[in-house]
């Protein structure tokens, strides 16, 4: 172990990322008189950290391995600027121990641990050593990065299913499969190596034993260069989707005294075994009757170390600087006192209705709660445009209260409160996470999403209601800047399309029919931006947004948002003269701007029914595009590598030809 005893003055520092976490660190340098370093890409030009940072710089092209991937640029970055440090955030290049390399033979102090550590640690496989031999409980599995697919047969088989396969250098949920038969080995093995090598740019995986109903608990460690380590509690990050977390919180409702103490003491002896500097973070897996197992060990600090600031009032991103300054842990682990609860939930620009699919975009409104108890760490604003080559989280909204049922009380409200248009993004789905028995009760692990999946993403009961709320909002608006001429017309909402005509207008009182059904409405008031509507004894309040054609709408509906669009009266009968069905099987379609991964068909193949035909990879996750039945690929309209737009066609298909 190097120890450092001449502290050093760190007055500048490059933060080594973008979003929301360089804001982050920024504003803890900003309160220790620290001047900050922004790097970015061309993407990035207008992003909400370029704008703060006191000095940025252009890294290049909005490819991450030509700009926030790149070592060399960002270290000339930093000596340009003179920085002390460079900050890694977390993701990108926070878990590369070539970067620490590079950085301490320039001179420059990186704020995390040793490369040392960083290379024990960030390969999950030498992990699974290291914690073996510091008596650490590690889940079974292979002890060496797997060779083939049919290696991954013969191990799979020989631990028993289920069982996960995983990228060696991953994190964030990236690499790793879940797989319950023998059928599942190969098609996991092939596209967790092809994820693991674009996200890490290392394709080796293993395998381990799948826990059945796992709590996945971690714990906040600190250590300093003179062998100070303490763990800073837990925090519980069962609810996760596609093996990311969505909701965090800390205190565990799963922990129990004598296992804290097990668990902390673990988390130790794990960091002081690799002689760990900084902030870090133990992961384990818990099972239903309370044993534990060393999962992962991330190098960095974690997205949701929020909550563990919140509950013991320490700035973790300070306490790194320090330590990197050479500074020793002022804390000891009888400072140590959680105090009330603190819960986080990952906001993201994703389609909940389209299988969470990655939704870039322009942010046309944003209204933030604010309130005691309420942190909202974010990069975005209005008018910002969410580009498409990096993670869809957007921000990450956090609450603490004095118990864990009054923070999930001021989380519903906050959500409720909370508004963003112009992308699809999560709220709601964070509204009924937070509303599940379940989860308001404490009773969940791992399996709390597979389980509530329909409950999760139901319709709002009053969701037609609400929908022809929108319509009117939009229909009158739009009347009104025609003088109310081509009051018969077809609007279209989300997948629906309306009939949609005034009957009459006297005054605020509206008769107006959708769909054959007359309403009598009282417009409260109308308004540029929005009108309250009285119907049926209930008052619905309506905010709209018009695109500058005047026929598109993003209207706010009660804390639900629609798209409607102002058709011709005459779309309808075209279409049906047509006979279209609109059906989309004779061809493959992106339903969002992507880079594709790989092509696995030629035209001339005959295809069967679930065969993946393109990949794509879109905000740091690959999708799998496959046909629905058995057919012929007609043509080929991409290939790998290609830069693809929302809704482009990508393949053709032949349906009649089996």
């Amino acid at each position: 172990m190097q120890i450092n005893k001449s502290p050093r003055k760190i007055e500048k520092i490059l933060i080594a990322n973008r979003g929301e976490i360089a804001m982050r660190v920024m504003r803890s340098c900003r309160e220790m008189g620290i001047r900050s370093v922004a790097v970015y890409s061309e993407a990035d030009r207008t992003a909400k950290h370029v704008l703060y940072a006191d000095e940025a710089v252009c890294l290049g092209p909005a490819a991450s391995k030509e700009s926030y991937l790149n070592i060399e640029k960002i270290i000339e970055a930093a000596k340009e600027h003179n920085a002390d440090a460079i900050h890694p955030g977390y993701g990108f290049l926070s878990e590369n121990s070539e970067f620490v390399r590079r950085c301490q033979a320039e001179g420059i102090i990186f704020i995390g641990p040793s490369a040392e550590t960083m290379d024990m640690m960030g390969d999950k496989i030498s992990a699974r050593k290291c914690m073996k031999a510091a008596n650490v409980p590690v889940v079974p599995g292979t002890e060496k990065g797997l060779q083939s697919a049919e290696e991954a047969i013969k191990v799979a088989k020989e631990i028993g299913f289920p069982v996960m396969m995983k990228a060696s250098m991953g994190g964030g949920g990236k690499g790793i499969r879940l797989i319950r038969s023998e059928e599942e080995v190969v098609e996991a093995y092939t596209s967790a190596k092809s994820e693991s090598l674009s996200s890490f740019g290392d394709d080796t995986v293993y395998i381990e034993k799948f826990v059945e109903e796992p709590h996945h608990i971690e714990f906040q460690i600190l250590g300093d260069s003179y062998g100070n380590v303490i763990h800073l509690c837990e925090r519980e990050c069962s609810v996760q989707r596609r093996n990311q977390k969505i909701v965090e919180e800390s205190p565990s409702p799963f922990m129990l005294p004598e296992l804290q103490k097990q668990m902390g003491e673990a988390a130790v002896a794990a960091a002081k075994a690799v002689h760990y500097e900084g902030a870090g973070t133990i992961e384990f897996l818990v099972d239903k009757n309370h044993n534990f197992y060393f999962l992962e060990m991330n190098t960095r600090l974690q997205v949701e170390h929020p909550i563990t600031e919140e509950v013991l009032g320490i700035d973790l991103v300070k306490e790194q600087i320090n330590v990197a300054s050479g500074i020793p842990l002022r804390l000891k682990q009888e400072d140590i006192k959680q105090r009330g609860h603190a819960i986080e939930c990952r906001i993201c620009a994703e389609d909940t209705d389209l299988n969470f699919m990655p939704a870039p975009g322009v942010i046309k409104q944003l209204v933030e709660p604010n309130s005691i108890g309420v942190r909202w760490d974010s990069y975005v604003y209005e008018g910002y445009e969410i580009p498409v080559h990096y993670d869809p989280m957007i921000g990450k909204l956090i609450v603490w209260a004095v118990t864990r049922e009054y923070a999930i009380e001021r989380m519903r409200r906050v959500l409720y409160e909370f508004k963003i248009t112009g992308i699809k993004n999560n709220i709601k789905y964070l509204r009924n996470i937070m509303s599940t028995p379940d989860f308001v009760e404490g009773h969940y692990d791992t399996g709390f999403i597979a389980k509530h999946g329909e409950e999760l993403t139901k319709k709002d009961p009053e969701n037609g209601t609400k929908q022809n709320i929108a319509i009117v909002a939009a229909y009158i608006d739009y009347l009104m800047n025609l003088g109310f001429k081509n009051i018969i017309m077809e609007i279209k909402i989300g997948d629906r399309i309306a009939d949609v005509e005034l009957i009459s207008k006297q005054g605020n009182n509206v008769r107006i029919k959708i769909d054959g059904t007359e309403y009598d409405l009282d417009i409260a008031f109308v308004e540029r931006g929005g009108c309250s509507i009285l119907y049926d004894g209930k008052s619905f309040n309506a905010e709209f947004i018009r695109s500058e054609s005047g026929k598109k709408y993003k209207v706010n509906a009660n804390f639900s948002s629609y798209d409607v669009e102002i058709i011709d009266s005459t779309a309808k009968y075209l279409r049906l003269k047509k006979g279209e069905d609109d059906r989309q099987d004779s061809k493959i379609i992106s339903p969002m701007p992507g880079k594709i991964v790989s092509v696995h068909a030629k035209a001339g193949d005959k295809v069967k029914a679930g065969d993946t035909i393109v990949v794509i990879e879109a905000m740091k996750m690959q999708s799998n595009y496959k046909v629905n039945q058995d057919c012929t690929i007609k043509e080929i309209l991409v290939k790998e590598g290609d830069t693809v737009a929302s809704d482009q066609v990508l393949v053709l298909l032949d349906l009649d030809n089996k």
